[in-house]
Order: C-alpha cells, then sequence, then structure tokens
C-alpha cells in the first residue's frame, strides 16, 4: 500500500463469522508504527454489516507497519480482523496546502497556530453547526455556501457531527439523506449516515474550486456526547469513536496522524 504524505489511508477489514451485533460486541483498533519507531494506536470504526474501517494519515515519509488488535464476545478472533502489513508513504506532490503542509495545531508554547512542518496558519472560521445535515441541501447549498466562504477569505470550517445537546434523537432537523445518526433502537450507529457526511468532508477538503486550496480552508470537527434520553445506547464512547474515527479526511488527518 502506498501514499503521499499527510493523505488519508483508508483500511478495510471484513469479519469472516457473521455477528449479530458487531457494533456492540467487537472491538477493533490497529497499531501503526511510524520509520521513527513511535506507535500510534487508532480506533477502527464500524462500517455496518461485518465491515470495519480505519484511516490513517503521517508526514513521515518511509515504510510504516500496521497490525491489528480485536477483541470480541467470542472466544476465538475472527481471522478477517486480524491483520498486519506495511504501509509506504511517498512525498507529496500536489499543491493543495492541507496536503503539502500537513495537520495544523499549536507547536509547544507558541500564541499562534502552523501547520505540521512549520507553515503559518490564521485560523478565520466559520461554523455550519448542520452542516452534515440537509438543512444545507447536497450539494447545491453546500457549494453554494462553500464558494462564498472561499471568496471571502474563511480558512476553516467547524461542523458538529450529530445533535444539539437540547436535540431529541429523531428530531428531524438531524438528519441527512441516509437518515438519523444512529438506528431506531438507538443501540448502533448509521454507517450510511456518515457516509453521506463523508461527502461533504471530501468537498471541503478536495474541493473543484481551486482557490479553496489558495485559501488553505481546513476543517475542525466538533465532537460531541449525544444527549439521549434512552439507556439503551450503554456504550456512548463507541459512538463518540465512530464519529472521530469516521470524519477524518485531508490536512494530515485529524485523527490517527504521525
Amino acid at each position: 500500500m502506498v501514499i503521499e504524505q499527510n493523505h488519508v489511508l483508508e483500511l478495510t477489514f471484513a469479519g469472516r463469522t457473521h455477528l449479530d451485533d458487531p457494533f456492540n460486541t467487537v472491538d477493533l483498533s490497529v497499531d501503526f508504527t511510524a520509520p521513527n519507531g513511535r506507535t500510534l494506536r487508532v480506533p477502527a470504526f464500524w462500517s455496518g454489516g461485518d465491515v470495519w474501517k480505519v484511516r490513517y494519515s503521517s508526514a513521515i515519509v518511509g515504510v510504516h507497519s500496521c497490525r491489528t488488535d480485536c477483541t470480541c464476545c467470542r472466544s476465538t478472533v475472527d481471522a478477517g480482523l486480524e491483520q498486519s502489513g506495511n504501509i509506504t508513504v511517498t512525498p507529496c506532490t500536489g499543491d493543495n496546502p492541507l496536503y503539502r503542509h500537513g495537520a495544523v495545531n499549536r507547536r509547544n508554547d507558541d500564541l499562534y497556530l502552523t501547520h505540521q512542518d512549520g507553515e503559518p496558519f490564521f485560523w478565520f472560521a466559520d461554523t455550519w453547526r448542520m452542516g452534515l445535515t440537509t438543512r444545507l441541501a447536497w450539494p447545491e447549498d453546500f457549494q453554494v455556501l462553500l464558494s462564498d466562504r472561499v471568496a471571502k477569505g474563511f480558512s476553516v470550517v467547524q461542523v458538529i457531527a450529530g445533535l444539539y445537546p437540547d436535540m431529541l434523537p429523531f428530531d428531524e432537523q438531524g438528519r441527512n439523506e441516509a437518515g438519523f445518526l444512529w438506528d431506531e433502537s438507538i443501540h448502533r450507529t448509521n454507517p450510511a449516515y456518515f457516509d453521506m457526511a463523508d461527502r461533504r468532508i471530501a468537498c471541503l477538503v478536495d474541493s473543484r474550486h481551486h482557490a479553496l486550496h489558495r485559501r488553505k480552508l481546513g476543517i475542525f470537527h466538533e465532537i460531541r456526547r449525544q444527549n439521549c434520553p434512552d439507556a439503551s445506547l450503554a456504550q456512548p464512547d463507541r459512538v463518540v469513536g465512530g464519529l472521530s474515527g469516521s470524519l477524518v479526511r485531508g490536512g494530515g488527518g485529524q485523527y490517527g496522524f504521525l
């Protein structure tokens, strides 16, 4: 597997044994080890059925190794979820600043933000609180708003993945083209919801508008625990992990970054 610096690699793992409730009975993580010896554990997210995915990005050129670590309700681990391999990270060749310069962060005690390579970044943000829902029709309204914000010089779009704390689980405002954040039982997330969210995030990172790249339009994912009155969602950390893991796109990644 080969990926350019700061681009996001998605790995897919398919279980060979069907489980009735994989979301609540399987914990899958992947340990990525960079050429410098540093290891990062990244939680995988459930993608529906018996499929799990993980996303990884690195600015370090060279060969990275990866190995899954899986626990489930069965006494023996599914062989399809026990995998290992190598990833080759090559120098970035494009001109998208999110890929060329890497993730945005604060270095040491600096009072300003930079990309990972030291390139300065000015955080000028617009918040689309319901940006992943049908409040912004996809793709028309979303792209119109994006073009407007690029033209005005915004460098960041902040979005909320999920519902406001004061919204009920099935408030119509929280729906996107694929339905709600979770299934009717609120026992597990709805992967199709995040597939649609992916399209919006990818548009922010890799917009066909070249001005987007020049303006360095970035992404900040505001991940919130959902205020769910139904106690059947017994493991909210699985939802939060699924949100953060499934919404990684570009700029060195906001999750799973070395």
